[in-house]
Parts: structure tokens; C-alpha cells; sequence
């Protein structure tokens, strides 16, 4: 597994500029990936990269409508991420619909538990409100 001591800045920030530039694809557009795209994905979750690992099954759900694939790159995610990457999870989770709602839940009670403090205060604002959708 890589860490980040083992990368330089420009090579983390080129790669996660590209991440997010293949997931606002994934989800905005119909458009199918590159097969230079796919393999970005497929080498950053094999890595180990919890980003990579979220990506790849994002992937998976929507190009390849294979759910239980999905299912297990987010599973290890889920255990390999940091506050901030389980709280944008939900985020995404949730921007899928209903049927990801405990995806959502479950990345964000563990960002709390990471101890995000943003994910803190939206499961304390839902539990004082709980028919009120948070607002982030």
C-alpha cells in the first residue's frame, strides 16, 4: 500500500485533480470512460488509495451495473478512509438516491467517529430534527 510519504505534492495533487475530474464525470455525464481513465482507477484502488478504492466502486455501480463489485471497493474504503473522504462518500451516497441511504448513513456516522467535525454536527442536527434533510 502506498502512503503519502512515499508521493510528492504534484503527483498527489495531479492524481487527485484527476479523480475528481473522473468522478464528476461518472456522475454527470453518460458518457462512457477511456480505457487510460478506467486503468487511473483500477491502479489507485489496487493500491490501496482510499479515494482509488471509493472511485473504482463508483465505477463498478455505474458503468458496469455490477452492485456486489461495488459493494466490496467500498467496503474496504469504508475501513481505509479518512473523516473528510467518509463524509464526501455520503455526500455522494446520498446525491445517488434512496436505495445508497445506509451507504450514506454508515459513511457518515464513521466520518463522525473519525472525528470530522462537520459529520458531527449533521448526525446531532439529525437527531434534534430528524424529518429535516441536513443541509450541507
Amino acid at each position: 500500500m502506498k502512503t503519502i510519504k512515499n508521493m510528492n505534492s504534484e503527483k498527489l495533487s495531479s492524481d487527485l485533480k484527476e479523480s475528481w475530474r473522473i468522478v464528476e464525470k461518472l456522475l454527470k455525464t453518460n458518457d462512457s470512460l477511456t480505457d487510460a481513465e478506467i486503468l487511473f482507477l483500477k491502479t489507485r484502488a489496487e493500491e490501496g488509495v482510499p479515494l482509488g478504492e471509493f472511485d473504482y466502486g463508483l465505477y463498478y455501480l455505474l458503468m458496469q451495473n455490477d452492485e456486489k463489485t461495488a459493494e466490496e471497493w467500498w467496503s474496504k474504503f469504508f475501513y481505509h478512509s479518512n473523516g473528510f473522504g467518509l463524509w464526501k462518500a455520503s455526500d455522494i451516497f446520498a446525491y445517488l438516491g434512496d436505495q445508497y441511504y445506509d451507504w450514506s448513513i454508515r459513511c457518515l456516522r464513521r466520518s463522525a467517529w473519525r472525528q470530522f467535525k462537520l459529520s458531527k454536527m449533521m448526525l446531532a442536527d439529525m437527531k434534534k430534527n430528524p424529518y429535516k434533510f441536513p443541509e450541507a
